[in-house]
């Protein structure tokens, strides 16, 4: 903590390899990360950068999404061999306007240097803006509505020909449940 200023750093590193009967494939992965984040009053900024080295991606579950173990993880995962992916994510906590429980958070991540066999030049894309609201108190306390709405956008190829880019936005409602 300096001042009003709340700074954090957090380092990641994962060894991947296949064990027992290697279901999933070869895994030849490492991945690595720095995050920063400075927190001051209802204002969070946070940047990173992270890097797989390797020859194959980043193992996941049944090859959904990664985890939040890893640094800007999101629908894209940004988890592909060689991959070098930046993000950068501003959050604010609206309750100094009057409104405990609502926050909203906007975020970037851009991946490049992704190894894909014949292709060179490979990018991936994601922006995201999130609005949530959780019932600060009362007899609906911890239940919370959130809306967040994707913009993705990947590129393959010297000639950036389109992947798979999407939008998508999502209404998850939860509920907090302290034992």
């Amino acid at each position: 903590k300096i001042g009003k200023n709340d700074i954090r750093l957090d380092g990641r590193y994962f060894h991947n390899s296949e064990n027992g009967d290697a279901l999933y494939g070869k895994i030849d992965n490492q991945s690595y990360g720095l995050m920063a984040t400075l927190n001051r009053n209802n204002h969070t900024l946070s940047t990173g950068i992270r890097k797989n080295d390797g020859q194959s991606a980043f193992p996941t579950l049944s090859g959904y999404v990664p985890q939040p173990y890893l640094h800007a993880w999101s629908l894209l995962g940004f988890v592909k061999p060689e991959e070098l992916t930046w993000h950068l994510l501003y959050s604010y906590n609206f309750k100094d306007l009057g409104i405990p429980g609502l926050s909203t958070t906007l975020r970037f991540l851009h991946g490049d240097h992704i190894a894909r066999s014949g292709l060179a030049d490979n990018t991936e894309i994601e922006r995201s803006i999130a609005l949530k609201y959780i019932v600060p108190q009362g007899k609906f306390k911890n239940l919370g509505l959130e809306f967040i709405h994707y913009d993705t956008d990947t590129k393959y190829g010297k000639d950036y020909n389109k992947g798979n880019s999407f939008k998508e936005t999502r209404v998850i409602v939860s509920y907090l449940y302290k034992f």
